[in-house]
């Protein structure tokens, strides 16, 4: 069933938010009557924008890798310094900005006071709180030591969304050069060298071969700008359509990684998130089978997921973690040696940190080597199709120059 957002008042006037499963606005809004809550507006969760009462816009921007890492290291702090769980979530639920997570905060508040653990309040709000959060969440919950495990969860979600940002980063840059470039060509090939050809036929100058190529490019142009915009809309589309069935994701994936430097940097990125994220759930005793699977679910690539899916199975049977992944060819042996020597001093997670820290700076260095390679390229390339724009407008003025000299 669909969540519902709602704003609605007590009856002593107070104003609550939350949001509710429901199978309609109907339904949730006689369920929050029969709470002697009076609803002021009900909007389905995936509808964005919406407006309240006061007819003020209200945006519900998602809830980010640093909107959690944040939420989890204040919560982390909170209870360190002695606050309970409900304080904590209390005072959270009014002080944090993004609209979604206070809303949804204010929802497990409510749980937990009615004796719900704080892992299961979570677990009621998925697309907020992944399997992964939610398992170590009652893996602290269980071991009385949640303040460490929302400590290891802020460090995890920190160097996840700096991961995510350096990637970001690197290719922002070449985007913007790329996209001013396309607009500046399509301003002079679609309105300006048209009318300055106009004017040089009109005057009778022929045209040599340059200036006739950029004409003819022109007319296609203008022939088929409609069909050129239409590609990489339907290029998205045909995208996202593909990633949800699993054999035609399966196969993007499998691309993705063969991709010359895209390939490399994609693998070393998700070689950071499978350390990294397995690190930090044997940290806080998750047990091994249920970690192995929620990485596979996590690590954002699925020929590698499968790849570690395969070696819990292999795990399940009696092989140790470094013999089970190694089955699959997929991870360097640098990787298998190092979960090897883990699994021996019984230091695994403390290995996987070091393989994690490996890794990202492994990305770092690609990441410039990529900027580096991409931006030189972008400006030869530039610089070729403005140069040639250029010569192809200049020669008539040239030759017009010339015979009038003569």
């Amino acid at each position: 069933m669909p969540f519902y957002l709602y704003r609605a008042k007590t009856s002593s006037g107070e104003i609550v938010e939350g949001r509710r499963e429901g199978e309609n606005e109907k339904f949730v809004y006689y369920r929050l009557r029969e709470e002697g809550l009076f609803p002021l507006y009900i909007k389905e969760e995936k509808k964005l924008f919406s407006r309240d009462a006061g007819e003020r816009g209200i945006i519900l921007r998602r809830v980010s890798i640093r909107d959690l890492a944040i939420l989890s290291r204040q919560l982390a702090t909170m209870l360190k310094a002695g606050m309970t769980i409900i304080t904590a979530l209390d005072v959270l639920s009014q002080q944090t900005p993004n609209r979604r997570l206070r809303m949804s905060l204010r929802f497990i508040k409510r749980d937990v006071e009615e004796g719900v653990s704080l892992a299961e309040a979570m677990s009621k709000h998925r697309a907020l709180f992944s399997d992964l959060y939610v398992s170590l969440v009652r893996a602290g919950e269980a071991g009385g030591v949640l303040d460490d495990v929302l400590e290891r969860l802020a460090f995890h979600l920190e160097r996840e969304n700096a991961l995510v940002q350096r990637v970001k980063s690197a290719m922002r840059y070449p985007l913007f050069v790329l996209s001013l470039a396309i607009v500046v060509i399509s301003l002079l090939v679609g309105f300006i060298v048209p009318r300055f050809i106009t004017i040089l036929e009109g005057i009778g100058v022929p045209l040599p071969t340059p200036t006739r190529l950029l004409v003819s490019f022109t007319y296609w142009l203008e022939a088929n700008y409609f069909k050129l915009l239409l590609i990489p809309i339907i290029f998205l589309v045909l995208i996202r359509f593909l990633k949800n069935h699993d054999k035609a994701s399966y196969f993007l994936d499998k691309v993705k990684l063969k991709l010359p430097v895209i390939g490399r940097l994609t693998f070393k990125v998700t070689m950071v998130r499978f350390s990294r994220t397995l690190a930090t759930l044997n940290a806080a005793a998750v047990p091994i089978l249920d970690s192995l699977d929620m990485v596979s679910k996590a690590v954002g690539n699925r020929v590698i997921g499968k790849a570690i899916y395969l070696a819990k199975e292999a795990v399940q049977e009696g092989q140790s973690l470094a013999d089970a992944i190694s089955i699959s060819n997929v991870f360097p042996p640098m990787v298998t040696h190092m979960i090897a020597v883990g699994e021996e001093t019984g230091n695994l997670d403390e290995m996987l940190h070091k393989v994690a820290d490996f890794y990202d700076e492994e990305v770092d260095n690609d990441i410039r080597s990529l900027s580096s390679l991409i931006e030189p390229i972008l400006v030869v390339s530039l610089g070729a199709i403005v140069g040639f724009i250029a010569i192809s407008v200049f020669m008539p003025l040239f030759q017009l120059i010339g015979g009038l000299s003569k």
